[in-house]
């Protein structure tokens, strides 16, 4: 039988918590920099980006360049960032983590 990635838990899938830690350490972070961070795929990379935005857990928003004076100020993009719910699970997951981590 072929691997089936719908049947699969979000929270078994492939970069889903490289992902949601990464974000607890940034507040919100450009879209190709998490990318590069994560080391996936681009096709893994966006899949998972486009079910964590459908679970609620993350935002994904286009920013404009801000300019002041012709100097750019803040740099434009597509930022991803944690909802509250986001942030909650990626704690809980991270909790989980250093358990399995440190203790025998």
């Amino acid at each position: 039988a072929l691997y089936n990635v719908e049947n699969t838990p979000l929270f078994e899938r492939t970069g889903v918590s490289a992902i949601l830690f990464l974000l607890l350490d940034y507040n919100e972070i450009i879209t190709t920099e998490l990318l590069e961070k994560t080391k996936l795929g681009s096709h893994t990379f966006y899949d998972r980006r486009d079910e964590l935005k459908e679970a609620g857990l993350i935002t994904v928003k286009r920013k404009a360049t801000k300019k002041k004076n012709g100097t750019i100020i803040g740099r434009g993009g597509v930022f991803i960032a944690l909802t509250p719910k986001g942030k909650k699970v990626a704690q809980k997951l991270k909790e989980i983590e250093e358990i399995m981590a440190n203790e025998k």
